[in-house]
């Protein structure tokens, strides 16, 4: 049987539509139940295409989790999901950090900046670009707070190149050009805290 482009994008809206929460998509509904940054970006590039108000509450939902600083944590956390992935709230210890947010459960770090092409998409594909005019006046100075955040905190060098600190942040976690970097840390293990990975006990998501 050969799938079409058609049949592609029926699997692809099911999947969308059986992670959807009711104000965010999970990634993955067992792996991953939370709301993760980058996946969000690009989840409501695929949502422009057919479904613009559940776009704007996916973007809307992430920037509600973002840090006085600009900075849009990798991970807003969902209360009612806590205990299925790992590191979660307690491991991350943000709520320690100034700036983050009081009532929003977050991780500390950050991934690359999606979400002003995914709001270009939201405007551009609404069948009413009228009816996004609220959301853009909403999301536009966060927008602007999250840029200045990479110019202001990620640049150490002034070079106009932003670093990260820590492989996630790369939306690469798995990629092997990490190993030599982490195999060259000495790390003792009596400073290593206490973890427990989930995942692996899940297997792959089929989503």
């Amino acid at each position: 049987m050969s799938y079409t482009v058609k049949d592609h994008i029926k699997k692809a809206k099911r999947v969308l539509e059986k992670n959807w929460t009711g104000s965010y998509t999970m990634p993955a509904s067992s792996l991953y139940p939370h709301q993760w940054n980058w996946d969000s970006g690009f989840i409501a590039i695929g949502y422009s295409h057919y479904d613009t108000r559940r776009a704007i509450t996916e973007l809307t939902s992430l920037f509600k989790g973002q840090w006085k600083n600009g900075m849009l944590p990798h991970i807003v956390f969902n209360k009612d999901k806590l205990g299925q992935y790992f590191p979660e709230p307690d491991f991350w210890q943000a709520h320690l950090a100034e700036g983050s947010p009081e009532d929003i459960l977050t991780s500390g770090i950050t991934m690359p900046p999606v979400h002003a092409m995914a709001v270009l998409k939201i405007y551009e594909r609404a069948k009413r670009p009228e009816e996004t005019l609220d959301f853009l006046r909403w999301i536009y100075p966060k927008l602007i707070k999250m840029h200045r955040y990479f110019y202001n905190y990620r640049d150490p060098e002034g070079v106009g190149l932003a670093c990260i600190r820590h492989p996630w942040e790369s939306g690469m976690d798995n990629s092997p050009m990490w190993e030599k970097v982490m195999k060259s840390w000495d790390i003792p293990k009596k400073e290593i805290p206490a973890y427990e990975r989930l995942d692996t006990k899940k297997g792959v998501s089929p989503e």
